[in-house]
């Protein structure tokens, strides 16, 4: 197969699931209006969930092909991406005093989401009982946020337009932002997998850096116009839910669409000269890594209420350095 061809619809995959999650959304948004559910509501769940569309549907799609090493792959890279990358500008650019409050339960329940995950992963395999756990942690984060929404007295302030026009306009959105999503992770997946064979490289490489940078792109959109508009908080919060949902929501739904659950995969490897054989990567390597920068991103703003430029450093660093490990193994 040409790999150009590969290379564009890989691409185009990437286009439509963004595009497609931006439509669904808002779209969702207007029908959970006319409906009647308390704003604040929309606002703590609907809301909350559409910057993670793109992850959730590439990891269920994989999931149900057979592929676990992208669908978990895709959604420990792309927490990786979102707090390496994202979070690590926002605060090297955007450093200064927060809000503890507003960091504290989030920012332990992403951490505790993580070691659950590392806990379920042990035995290389998350089973559909351990992912009822991680459910029960998706009720408990969002019964969190809507107490929080309460509390702060944030709603979606605009009217809901119930004319024709509209109805047609968001039915429209509705429709084509969900076969957007689901083709759009066909693409993804499908190509990706070219792409990983081509080189000679596993699956799950191309799942933590290609596939996941480019499901993560909302949350830099986001990540990069906070910053513009001196309201960073909305970036990093935003990238804390995130991240609880890649841990807690995509990774038990893939596991749900999974035969015998998400299996995690070993592979045998070199690293500067240095031989590792039959190493479950997701084990040893991404989820530790993903519970590093989890830390070095919360436990300063618990501690010091605030963010330091020293640790935006350190989370890109550790981001940097975790790539150079995925480039020499795929290598």
């Amino acid at each position: 197969m040409n790999m150009y061809l590969v290379y564009l619809l890989f691409a185009i995959g990437l286009i439509l699931i963004i595009k497609g999650g931006d439509w669904f959304v808002d779209a969702a948004v207007w029908l959970a209006g006319i409906t009647g559910i308390p704003h604040i509501i929309i606002g703590a769940t609907i809301v909350s969930l559409g910057t993670t569309l793109p992850e959730l549907f590439v990891s269920v799609n994989a999931s149900l092909k057979g592929i676990s090493d992208i669908a978990i792959g895709n959604a420990i890279g792309s927490t990786i991406c979102n707090t390496g990358l994202v979070a690590s500008l926002i605060i090297i650019f955007a450093s200064g005093e927060v809000n503890r409050n507003n960091y504290i339960k989030k920012g332990l329940l992403l951490i505790f989401s993580i070691s659950s995950v590392f806990y379920f992963s042990i035995d290389l395999v998350i089973s559909k009982y351990e992912s009822v756990f991680l459910f029960l942690l998706l009720l408990i984060y969002i019964i969190l946020n809507i107490r929080l929404a309460k509390n702060s007295n944030t709603i979606i302030s605009e009217e809901i337009d119930k004319s024709t026009d509209s109805l047609i306009k968001n039915g429209l959105k509705f429709v084509f932002g969900l076969l957007f999503i689901i083709v759009g992770a066909n693409f993804l997946v499908d190509n990706g997998v070219i792409i990983a064979k081509h080189f000679n490289v596993p699956e799950s490489i191309i799942a933590l850096t290609l596939v996941a940078l480019g499901t993560s792109l909302p949350e830099l959109i986001t990540g990069i116009s906070s910053i513009v508009k001196g309201n960073h908080h909305i970036g990093l919060g935003n990238i804390i839910g995130a991240n609880i949902l890649n841990y807690i929501l995509i990774i038990p739904t893939a596991s749900f669409f999974s035969e015998n659950g998400l299996i995690i995969n070993k592979y045998s490897f070199d690293i500067m000269g240095h031989n590792f054989v039959d190493v479950a990567q997701s084990l040893k390597l991404d989820i530790p890594v993903s519970l590093l920068m989890a830390f070095l991103f919360i436990f300063p703003v618990i501690i010091k209420e605030k963010n330091y430029k020293s640790q935006g450093f350190a989370i890109l660093g550790t981001y940097i350095v975790y790539l150079g490990i995925l480039l020499n193994i795929a290598i």
